[in-house]
């Protein structure tokens, strides 16, 4: 483990790590609920939450999957066309994004040690920036690094490499946070980086070695990291 006075950087995932997927997706089942009243049966705001919830796939189903299951769902009187719940999805999700509990306090108390930020996560630039900005984590971090603008994904190294460069620090004093074992930690740690493994959304892959560092609570870092005594 890289000592604490050795630390630079610490980088952080974005959807399931710093923001909340799943409190994000039940503020969106409320929207949906909202703004297409007339389509919607009696149902219980719980029932479309399960149902956007259950579609997402913790954020790895593919969007054509993700609006069928929510069109072909029973919260519906009758659906409306895929092309308005597609804008609907792209004009609000992003700005719906809520904070995964810890995240503010625990950014600024890494901050207040010295150590560069940053976020690595994959998916579209404009989407993700959305995210970003709403949530209010760009004033928090140094640096983001989106794989739909720099045209490589995690668990690539390329993309752990470039964001190292763009922060000007070193693999070896430098973390990465995540919650999927695949992109996140193992990437990471191909890469160079200590990893620590966000737990609680994704199972730990049986055919790897456990991860040496896990947390269900971003507050727990600046103790994984040696800072807090």
């Amino acid at each position: 483990m890289t000592p604490a006075s050795e630390v630079e950087a610490v980088f952080f995932d974005l959807d399931a790590t710093l923001i909340d997927r799943a409190a994000s997706l039940a503020r969106y089942a409320g929207m949906l609920v909202s703004d297409f009243t007339a389509h919607t049966a009696p149902v219980a705001l719980d029932d479309a939450v399960r149902v956007v919830r259950a579609a997402d796939g913790d954020g790895y189903r593919d969007r054509e999957g993700f609006l069928s299951d929510i069109l072909s769902s029973s919260i519906w009187t009758q659906p409306p066309g895929r092309e308005s719940l597609r804008e609907h999805f792209f004009e609000t999700f992003a700005d719906l994004a809520d904070l995964t509990e810890g995240a503010t306090g625990t950014l600024r108390a890494l901050r207040r040690a010295g150590l560069k930020l940053g976020i690595v996560t994959n998916g579209g630039a404009p989407f993700q920036s959305r995210k970003v900005a709403a949530s209010g984590l760009g004033a928090l971090v140094d640096d983001v690094v989106i794989s739909g603008a720099v045209g490589v994904h995690k668990p690539d190294r390329a993309i752990f490499e470039l964001a190292l460069a763009r922060l000007e620090v070193a693999a070896g004093r430098s973390w990465f946070v995540g919650d999927h074992p695949l992109n996140d930690v193992i990437g990471a740690a191909e890469a160079g980086l200590s990893a620590v493994w966000f737990e609680g959304v994704h199972p730990w892959p049986e055919d790897r070695p456990p991860p040496r560092h896990r947390t269900r609570l971003l507050a727990d870092l600046p103790a994984i990291l040696g800072l807090s005594r």
